[in-house]
């Protein structure tokens, strides 16, 4: 008979410390160091530039020749003020066209601009634009991107694949060796 109070109590103890976890559970879920809930804090995949900028040339780059040089930008905002700025090997010349651009852009508006480089040497190079982008909050966003110009043909002077997942992004340039240089 002495083993059911026993027993009892035994029960008793363990319930009454389960409560208590449970207690102080429930009670410690609101402290500093509990994780935050998903909806305060989402998670952030990616990141979002406000200008979608691609640099083409049609033209495969050779010594002595002229090579066009195409800019297309188009604003992920509804309006930003931008300034364009473009570099190129110090072995080319600027034939026609301008090196830098500034005004407002909307975002229901693409910006392209032409310009033609002449190619005085052999060494491969990047041109370069590179954007300021205000928009009227007042914040400075800094982005750029490349052509890769290559009078030798070492490499490829473009391929483009389709990119998904990425806010800003539809496409990336891939280089790769020439067949006949590997």
């Amino acid at each position: 008979m002495r083993k059911k109070p026993v027993a009892l109590a035994a029960v008793g103890l363990a319930c009454g410390i389960v409560g208590l976890f449970i207690f102080l559970d429930q009670h410690s879920s609101g402290s500093a160091t509990s994780p935050p809930l998903a909806e305060a804090a989402p998670l952030d995949v990616g990141i979002t530039l406000p200008l979608q900028m691609l640099l083409n040339s049609q033209t495969e780059a050779a010594s002595g020749q002229i090579v066009p040089v195409h800019f297309t930008g188009a604003l992920h905002m509804p309006e930003a003020e931008v300034t364009l700025k473009f570099t190129w090997p110090r072995t080319a010349q600027l034939v026609s066209g301008k090196a830098q651009w500034h005004g407002v852009l909307r975002q229901d508006e693409d910006l392209h601009l032409d310009f033609a480089l002449r190619l005085a040497g052999t060494e491969a190079g990047y041109v370069l634009a590179q954007a300021e982008v205000v928009p009227s909050g007042g914040r400075t966003f800094s982005q750029g991107t490349s052509l890769y110009l290559d009078p030798l043909r070492r490499t490829k002077t473009e391929t483009t694949q389709p990119v998904q997942g990425y806010a800003g992004a539809s496409q990336i340039r891939v280089y790769r060796a020439n067949a006949a240089q590997k």
